[in-house]
């Protein structure tokens, strides 16, 4: 990943947890972090002077309307976002890597019902206004939340509703009161709306609890598109020993990759993924759950042999058209080539 150095412009809290900031990159970056909506931006977290955490935050704007801005809440396990939260002021410099993600809205003009937590009312929030200031399709919003204090954008959300009675609505369900969410609960906002394209964004928790609710339901699958926050800053790497044991890369001794523009050879580790041999190498290519989850890490073959042990994330046309994981592949001749910017 290539980073830049941009600005803190203004810094905006939210809630008592949850800050924006709003980024400046100039005109010279700017076409570079022209963010879709549901898409994050990566950057560098100082631990120290020689070393840095890379940690992602979603963006919260809408192109059309608002400017570069990410929202983050702050954790109360010490997540390394804190040190964004509770460091950076107006003037600040932190190093951005352009916006990836691919987190987005189904093309169509159903109805749209967003059913989110306090986490995932950050993507989700792009793509509503970006939605309501582009089409004419209705849209629900359910917000499950801690309580009304802690409710991230609520003035704005009011407002939009106040404005657009008749394409938007909004439901807070506050846990504090009358407590956690109930399938009932949701299966009653969801009622007639059953036809209506979904979008379900949250911690895992949510997204598990949600997507039961839809499959009771019958909602079809096809209309419903999932976004798991928990994984965003999941940067763990797995040894994968059950590929390892299933296949033979003991007579790759390279593999190629195009990064950044710039094409490298790397010395292939026996039995790693490519994911884990590129960071071995010093690069620094996208991923996020190393765990085949997120679609982060996806590149295309060149050339080549490749192994996967997961491939949910993957649709059949995306195979089909050559398509891989970085933290999955694993390869099995010596002329292997990945495109990490295709």
């Amino acid at each position: 990943m290539i980073f830049y150095s941009i600005e803190i412009q203004d810094v905006i809290d939210e809630t008592d947890n949850a800050r924006s900031f709003i980024l400046a990159p100039g005109a010279v970056l700017l076409p570079k972090f022209y963010c879709q909506p549901g898409q994050f931006l990566t950057f560098h977290v100082p631990l120290s002077k020689d070393d840095k955490l890379t940690q992602s935050a979603y963006f919260s704007g809408a192109p059309a309307t608002d400017k570069l801005k990410i929202t983050i809440k702050h954790e109360t396990n010490g997540s390394d976002s804190n040190w964004i939260y509770n460091n950076l002021k107006v003037g600040d410099q932190i190093e951005i890597s352009p916006p990836r993600g691919n987190f987005s809205l189904n093309k169509s003009n159903n109805a749209l019902v967003l059913i989110v937590d306090d986490n995932g009312i950050i993507p989700i929030f792009s793509l509503l206004k970006n939605e309501l200031h582009k089409s004419s399709r209705t849209i629900k919003l359910f917000y499950d939340c801690q309580n009304y204090n802690r409710i991230i954008f609520r003035q704005e959300i009011d407002r939009l509703r106040k404005s657009l009675p008749q394409q938007f609505e909004c439901l807070y369900h506050l846990n504090i009161e009358p407590g956690n969410l109930k399938p009932t609960t949701l299966k009653a906002f969801i009622n007639n709306s059953r036809t209506a394209d979904f979008a379900v964004c949250g911690l895992e928790s949510h997204i598990n609890f949600t997507a039961q609710v839809l499959a009771e339901l019958d909602i079809d699958k096809d209309h419903i598109q999932l976004e798991n926050c928990s994984l965003l800053n999941q940067q763990s790497i797995t040894n994968n020993k059950d590929v390892a044991e299933q296949t033979n890369s003991s007579e790759v001794s390279h593999f190629r990759a195009t990064l950044d523009g710039k094409e490298h050879e790397i010395k292939y580790l026996e039995n790693k993924t490519l994911l884990e041999c590129m960071l071995t190498a010093g690069l620094e290519p996208y991923f996020s759950c190393s765990d085949a989850h997120c679609g982060y890490c996806m590149a295309v073959t060149k050339s080549g042999k490749l192994t996967m042990q997961k491939t949910d994330v993957l649709s059949p046309g995306d195979l089909d058209r050559g398509y891989i994981l970085l933290c999955q592949a694993i390869p099995l001749s010596g002329d292997v080539w990945v495109d990490c910017d295709a």
